[in-house]
């Protein structure tokens, strides 16, 4: 099996639209490599977490050099939410929620309080979760957006994946390492009319979106005023 990950851009100025992937972006390796040594930093085994935030710090460098401040769109993955300040759940110990608490200033409980109890002082104190991502994508002037969960078709890439899968499939890889060669030829094959397409098609359904946000805004606006006494 093959692990992928790339980046694409879409950059207007004025009429002008340019796209394509992100230049060194297209990283795709095969999962069953096993690491030849402790010091060894390429690509191998499966994906996760830690390879991702290497590759992303790559992507915002390179972004920065390229195309200046960007907007960065990816979904909800759990190698893109990263939490760095975690606050306690049930899950958590008792010793460890005390520990949590004990690094807040002026919060006061009891060695002898439950779970339950400990949780009730967290609550309030809990803060917006602050994701890895974003902070390496600040030191670069970038800003990260999520899209909201279940919804590919705001997702761009989804669709040139899509399509490169489908041009794989007249062609079934033989093994691993054929795999990783013809995803990365797709993926390269990919031509710049084909993202823009894509991303007008994601664009659509954004302004579809919105336009039942508003709707819906408007509407409940309208229910509300009807009950008012006169």
């Amino acid at each position: 099996s093959a692990c992928i990950v790339a980046a694409g851009f879409i950059s207007s100025k004025g009429r002008r639209v340019e796209a394509g992937f992100v230049e060194g972006s297209i990283t795709c390796w095969n999962s069953t490599l096993k690491r030849k040594s402790f010091e060894d930093d390429d690509y191998h085994g499966n994906f996760d977490t830690k390879k991702f935030e290497r590759w992303f710090k790559n992507l915002c460098e390179t972004l920065q050099q390229q195309h200046g401040v960007c907007v960065i769109h990816m979904d909800g993955a759990s190698y893109h939410k990263n939490q760095t300040n975690r606050s306690p759940t049930m899950k958590w110990t008792r010793d460890a929620m005390r520990t949590w608490l004990a690094d807040r200033q002026d919060v006061n409980f009891s060695l002898k309080e439950t779970k339950t109890k400990l949780m009730e002082r967290v609550t309030p104190l809990k803060e917006k979760p602050i994701y890895m991502v974003q902070t390496t994508a600040s030191k670069y002037n970038h800003r990260v957006l999520y899209t909201p969960p279940y919804h590919p078709e705001l997702q761009p890439i989804e669709l040139i994946w899509a399509t490169v899968k489908g041009r794989i499939a007249r062609a079934p890889q033989k093994n691993a390492n054929d795999a990783v060669a013809k995803v990365i030829a797709g993926l390269n094959a990919i031509k710049p009319k084909e993202w823009v397409s894509v991303y007008r098609h994601a664009q659509g359904f954004e302004n579809m979106y919105d336009e039942r946000a508003r709707e819906l805004v408007e509407s409940q606006l309208m229910a509300a005023e009807d009950k008012r006494p006169f």
